[in-house]
């Protein structure tokens, strides 16, 4: 999911200024325009994972959602001077580093 999300705002970087003028994500758990729903609410995936034991019951289903969400867009919103955007090794490395991060909070 976390790749899903970072691959579709790395191929679409008009969305992510739309994003951060009008604060969609804020206010919808569906990304307007984009009608394909993997990149949007996984909040029942992730309730799933949480009855199979794979993913902590202590942590609300939809926070999860915005945590793996968030996280995947970060590097391209944010200002953080120490990751090259345009460097495939940078965004690679976050991204492992992410879904790693990710993967130790949320894992049962």
């Amino acid at each position: 999911m976390v790749t899903l999300r970072f691959d579709f705002y790395t191929q679409n970087p008009d969305i992510i200024r739309l994003i951060l003028f009008q604060k969609l994500e804020a206010n919808s758990k569906k990304l307007e325009g984009v009608p394909d729903n993997k990149y949007n609410d996984i909040s029942v995936q992730v309730k799933q994972l949480q009855d199979n034991g794979e993913i902590r019951k202590d942590i609300d289903a939809d926070f999860a959602s915005y945590l793996i969400f968030t996280n995947a867009v970060n590097l391209l919103i944010d200002q953080y001077k120490g990751v090259n955007k345009s460097s495939t090794k940078d965004k690679e490395q976050y991204l492992k580093t992410i879904i790693n991060f990710l993967y130790n909070a949320l894992k049962a």
